[in-house]
């Protein structure tokens, strides 16, 4: 008998390997066609708000789906991605990015908290949207509960702060 000398891989037999060729051949085209069945992506939208007009300063598109948000209340900047033809395709909110809240200890009295809130003139502030190819446009608005939109039997009404179209290219870069 000849002594063989392995390599530690171990020697393939034809079952094998016609099974692992068929298992290449199988799973390119699942790879192919997963980069490009539209995938789910998110928008991140880098803002800038200034005497509340919000504006464009970065679109960036990355796979990924989007988790929801909590509701806003009658402080937060909401948003809305609508279509071509005026149709809201997604609501979300958040946050009022010219508002900031400080806590800070007061000197006089030690291990007392003071709250100061600072109402800023403009900021800048990242949005994450769900990338849809339908969506033309994202608009930016506040809530107000004012007396005078109840007594026009709206329960609230709406402050804009603008709109913004959204670029054309809405597909995740890999």
């Amino acid at each position: 008998m000849k002594a063989t000398r392995s390599s530690g891989w171990g020697v393939l037999g034809p079952s094998a390997v016609s099974g692992g060729l068929l298992f290449l051949m199988l799973a390119r085209p699942l790879a192919v066609e997963a980069q490009t069945n539209g995938a789910p992506g998110i928008l991140f939208l880098h803002l800038k708000v200034q005497k509340q007009t919000v504006s464009l300063v970065e679109a960036t598109v990355r796979p990924g789906v989007l988790k929801p948000g909590p509701e806003g209340d009658s402080t937060a900047l909401h948003c809305q991605l609508v279509s071509e033809a005026g149709t809201p395709l997604w609501k979300g909110s958040l946050a009022d990015p010219t508002v900031r809240h400080f806590e800070y200890e007061d000197p006089a009295t030690p291990g007392k908290l003071q709250h100061r809130v600072v109402q800023l003139d403009e900021a800048e502030f990242t949005l994450r949207v769900p990338s849809l190819p339908e969506a033309h446009r994202i608009d930016f608005y506040k809530l107000r509960s004012d007396s005078a939109g109840e007594a026009g039997g709206q329960k609230g009404s709406r402050t804009s702060w603008g709109s913004i179209r959204l670029p054309q290219s809405q597909q995740p870069s890999r």
